[in-house]
């Protein structure tokens, strides 16, 4: 037992570790920025998120339930918090397919002479999608004379984008002092560009990749439910033939279920790190695959190993 617990763990730290090495070699670049100043949404959804985290203790020792469905129920408000908190990156990743076409008129109306604040009251009228609101409010803000840096300051935070603020530090940084604002505005566009098709191609990948992982994570769980079912079917037939087979003591099945469960969490963590590691968009992807695999892995692992016990058993009693 301990053996076999011990070179587990060891595989699956090598699995860390490999998962660890992709990262640091590929680093993609987090859709939300870290270390500033956090819209209320987004601080909303990760107080939200800190809430269903802190009840899996208390579903995991829940009393009279099987271990497979503990560790099922345990994953569903994991998946719950990164399916909120993928919702809301998909919306910031909206945002910065809109952003461009706000980039570009606001450049080609202010490379005329025209104030920030009169490009702005055009934009406005125009429809950027989910950037509507920020743009609203960035104008707002500067009628309000409030300062530039701190208007666009917080029309950063508003979209909680890294790479909007990126670019957008250095196109308001131009326009605030006089500086050539078309040629810039070209040159961001196209490092923009360049930007975001390396991302959509590493999507790609991750796309390849979750369609290999997860349907090859449910047949491994079945694989040892079917496994785990042998030999709880095989313990039965033993017990009641102990003249002829006196082994009883010889198969510890709750062991055996406990461990496969074991493995089937670690695998789980194992192949939600490996996919993160290579889009790494935000901590969300990392805890909506983990939720999503110890969900659906766990409730196959109890569905065959319920329906291949039953089977196996009735062959070997008769």
């Amino acid at each position: 037992i301990q053996i076999a617990v011990i070179g587990l763990t060891s595989v699956s730290m090598l699995l860390f570790l490999f998962s660890w090495i992709m990262f640091s070699q590929a680093k993609p670049d987090s859709i939300l920025p870290k270390g500033r100043e956090k819209p209320p949404k987004r601080r909303r959804i990760e107080r939200i998120t800190m809430g269903l985290l802190a009840s899996l203790p208390a579903i995991f020792f829940l009393s009279g339930m099987e271990l497979f469905l503990r560790v099922a129920l345990m994953g569903i408000p994991i998946m719950v918090a990164g399916f909120l908190g993928r919702r809301y990156v998909g919306k910031v990743k909206a945002c910065e397919q809109h952003y461009p076409s706000f980039l570009r008129q606001i450049a080609s109306i202010c490379s005329s002479g025209v104030p920030v604040k009169t490009a702005l009251k055009d934009a406005v009228n125009v429809n950027y999608g989910p950037l509507n609101k920020a743009v609203r409010k960035l104008y707002a803000r500067l009628s309000l004379r409030i300062s530039s840096e701190t208007a666009w300051r917080s029309f950063e935070t508003e979209v909680d984008s890294q790479l909007i603020s990126r670019v957008n530090g250095v196109f308001t940084d131009v326009l605030l002092r006089g500086g050539n604002i078309n040629e810039v505005s070209k040159l961001i566009e196209s490092v923009y560009f360049i930007y975001t098709t390396i991302r959509r191609r590493r999507y790609q990948i991750v796309s390849y990749l979750n369609g290999m992982l997860v349907p090859l994570h449910v047949a491994m769980c079945g694989m040892l439910a079917i496994i785990s079912g042998f030999f709880t079917s095989l313990n039965k037939f033993i017990t009641s033939m102990p003249t002829i087979l006196p082994l009883q003591s010889a198969l510890p099945t709750e062991f055996i279920n406990a461990y496969f469960i074991f493995v089937l969490v670690l695998f789980s963590l194992n192949n939600a790190s490996a996919i993160y590691s290579i889009e790494g968009d935000s901590h969300f992807t990392l805890l909506f695959l983990l939720g999503l695999m110890l969900a659906c892995g766990s409730l196959v692992y109890g569905l065959v190993f319920q329906t291949a016990s039953q089977y196996l058993s009735s062959i070997l009693t008769v």
